[in-house]
């Protein structure tokens, strides 16, 4: 595998000799990975809408780039230092990144996210940036609260909203003591569909409204996420929405997110019941008050898996289910 180096060295040789194309996969965490073809006025279009969205005032534009070159997080780093104008420092994508030095900006998964704060980096690396860009997955409520500590009350965290297909995020919101909505980037259309789905239409997009397989909720101005549509179990024709569901499980228990997910399994009376699956260590304590959940919410079984996280920080549920291990 090259390194980030390379990739970029790479990268700037095709971006400035005018290449047009830039060939993209998704992540595949919700099924196969699939080949795209980015198109280079798109990669600028999207670069300039972030910028007028949420850097416009901003004088120093410095970025330190921590995620892979080869997806599409880090490759729109490297554009947006292209179209910006601006440096960027380019380093190797790992759990813990090193973030030392003098920086603007750095965009981070939240298993990174986690990683710098435990590890020994720590806080002190984060606070010195002016925005912490947050994108590849959902954040864990505990870490969520961390970043509003008086120790980094002076970064701006903007948990981002996107996917490979509309050219990394189109949607972002700010960490706030009050929950703030997604709010989509000026130049993007956005509208729900009868489903709850959310549906997105841009340049990116060939004007055409993209499904995104996201269920999402109006809440002022913007969106709330409640999860993929892939995720939904219905388990005796109530419809459990399995992150909405993680997020309240680790909310209310302590448990980190990277340690746990839910999925679902058939059910002879119930057609598909919740499953809990930990990763590497379970509980020793099996006797869980769960009235914090709404109804039929309960996970009926517990699993074990030793399959790790994706390098986004994502669970790859059904590959991971297959090869669990009922406790």
């Amino acid at each position: 595998m090259a390194s980030n180096a390379a990739l970029h060295r790479e990268f700037l040789e095709r971006w400035r000799s005018q290449e047009l194309h830039f060939p993209m996969q998704s992540s595949g965490s919700t099924g196969a990975p699939s080949r795209l073809m980015w198109e280079r006025k798109h990669m600028i279009w999207s670069a300039e809408r972030t910028r007028e969205a949420w850097f416009h005032c901003c004088q120093d534009l410095s970025q330190l780039c921590v995620l892979p070159l080869d997806k599409a997080g880090g490759l729109m780093q490297a554009v947006r230092a292209e179209v910006w104008g601006s440096p960027i420092a380019i380093r190797e994508a790992s759990a813990v990144p090193n973030l030392e030095g003098q920086f603007s900006l750095v965009s981070l998964t939240p298993m990174q996210l986690h990683g710098v704060l435990q590890g020994d980096y720590g806080a002190h690396t984060l606070a010195q940036f002016h925005t912490v860009l947050l994108g590849g997955g959902p954040l864990d409520p505990a870490l969520e609260q961390r970043l509003l500590e008086p120790d980094l009350l002076g970064v701006r965290f903007i948990h981002t909203f996107g996917m490979s297909e509309t050219y990394s995020h189109f949607a972002g919101r700010v960490i706030a003591k009050t929950q703030e909505p997604y709010r989509v980037i000026p130049g993007y259309q956005w509208k729900i569909a009868s489903d709850g789905e959310l549906q997105v239409q841009s340049p990116c997009t060939q004007e055409q409204w993209l499904e995104t397989r996201d269920l999402v909720q109006a809440q002022g101005p913007g969106f709330r996420w409640i999860g993929r549509r892939d995720f939904v179990v219905n388990s005796g024709a109530v419809k459990i929405h399995i992150e909405e569901t993680e997020s309240m499980i680790a909310k209310h228990l302590g448990w980190s997110t990277q340690a746990f997910f839910l999925w679902k399994e058939a059910d002879p009376m119930l057609g598909e019941r919740l499953v809990l699956v930990f990763s590497q260590h379970a509980p020793e304590n099996r006797d869980i008050d769960w009235s914090f959940l709404p109804a039929y919410h309960k996970p009926k079984q517990w699993y074990l898996c030793e399959t790790p996280l994706t390098q986004n920080g994502k669970w790859m549920r059904a590959a991971s289910f297959e090869v669990a291990v009922p406790l």
